[in-house]
């Protein structure tokens, strides 16, 4: 009797990864080919990783927001170079006002999270005003939401209602940007640099 021949280590691994491949579905197998930026990510990094657009399409078109060990799940990342890259990424692109992370650490698009970002326009009668990005009308700020604000300060601010007077109203939810912060610095500094000078006594001229 003829015995069929024991299948080889190697095709039993590539059954595996072609199960899991199947199983964790196919843009990950193949996002290089799917991100328009590749060529351009290749001439900046070692070890490629997704670009911000194609992270920001994959976010829009799932049902809901991801965390990092998920997008990394998504796109087979295997490199820890290209894993740690990863989030450094996630991080700049929050700062950017691209993305926003819910309280579960997972990423989602500003839009899909009902934010707009924008620019702090400060009225002196402690209302103000948010300047969308990407344009637009402009959101109103009650007073009660400048409190912690300050002119020209970069925010996210969530839509709530319509005010009486017609003008949508917002509540702001992050602040990455503080010019009083920056202000303060430079007092500090300007302290210190005068502190630096050695005390000199005013001889009197009265006898």
């Amino acid at each position: 009797m003829n015995k069929k021949p024991p299948q080889s280590s190697g095709a039993g691994r590539a059954s595996r990864s072609t199960k899991s491949s199947g199983r964790s579905g196919s843009p990950q197998a193949n996002w290089q080919a799917q991100d328009r930026a590749f060529a351009d990510e290749q001439t900046r990094y070692e070890d490629p990783i997704p670009s911000r657009e194609l992270i920001l399409s994959v976010l829009k078109a799932g049902s809901g927001p991801m965390t990092v060990d998920q997008l990394i799940g998504h796109f087979d990342l295997t490199k820890l170079s290209q894993q740690e890259a990863l989030g450094k990424r996630l991080g700049a692109m929050c700062r950017d006002g691209q993305l926003v992370q819910n309280r579960r650490g997972a990423f989602g698009p500003v839009e899909a999270m009902h934010l707009v970002a924008g620019r702090v326009q400060a009225h002196r009668d402690g209302f103000g005003f948010l300047l969308p990005d990407a344009g637009g009308d402009d959101l109103f700020l009650p007073p009660r939401q400048m409190r912690e604000l300050m002119n020209g300060d970069r925010v996210l601010v969530r839509p709530v209602r319509v005010d009486e007077r017609g003008r949508t109203e917002g509540s702001w939810s992050r602040c990455w940007s503080a010019p009083a912060a920056a202000w303060s610095a430079g007092c500090m500094w300007i302290r210190a640099w005068l502190m630096s000078f050695p005390m000199r006594r005013v001889r009197s001229t009265t006898s």
